[in-house]
């Protein structure tokens, strides 16, 4: 991937050098990417979420077609959009 260029995605300026080796970027830590109702959602959060207070803020964010990974140590990571075949 040529790190000088800019991808475009859904009108939006994406940055390559900002994603992770699966050409993903966490939307966890580029806020500005995120549609209000989204933001209004993770606004809401603590940081201090269990398991079970993750999956319902995942439950929220699903039909919205954003979703994240739950880490083995109960923290979110890996906001992103859903992909075709996760819909």
């Amino acid at each position: 991937m040529d790190i000088n260029r800019i991808i475009i995605e859904n009108g939006v300026m994406l940055d390559p050098k900002i994603m992770n080796d699966d050409g993903v970027i966490d939307l966890f830590e580029h806020y500005e990417n995120l549609p209000q109702d989204v933001l209004d959602i993770l606004d809401e959060t603590t940081g201090d979420e269990d398991y079970d207070e993750l999956y319902a803020i995942l439950d929220r964010l699903k039909p919205l077609g954003y979703t994240f990974e739950i880490g083995m140590c109960g923290s979110a990571y890996n906001l992103r959009e859903l992909r075709e075949d996760e819909k």
